[in-house]
């Protein structure tokens, strides 16, 4: 138990060196734009990079603006979740989990 807590302050203190030059240059007029630097790199660091930003639409069409994607997918997604399905024959047998199966 106080290795452990040895480690831990042997960590903090290098932690706090380590960051003391930051902490003196953020207090400078130069460190105000480095501030602004630092909330940008860290807001990109947390945005999802893998995102898809561009799509076609049926036309074939590429669209880019986050409004028409948005846009594209729901109507693909309405039109792909409120199609009418065909009617079933009548003698028809159900599978093992009860739906239909489509010919």
């Amino acid at each position: 138990m106080a290795a452990k807590r040895a480690t831990k302050r042997t960590v903090a203190r290098a932690r706090s060196d380590h960051l003391q030059p930051l902490y003196e240059k953020l207090e400078s007029s130069e460190g105000q734009k480095l501030i602004y630097k630092l909330a940008r790199s860290s807001i990109k660091a947390a945005q999802d990079i893998s995102k898809c930003r561009s799509v076609k639409d049926l036309g074939g069409d590429l669209l880019c603006e986050d409004l028409a994607v948005k846009e594209s997918w729901r109507s693909f997604f309405n039109e792909l979740l409120n199609k009418q399905h065909e009617e079933v024959q009548p003698r028809k047998a159900v599978g093992a989990d009860g739906v239909f199966i489509e010919a």
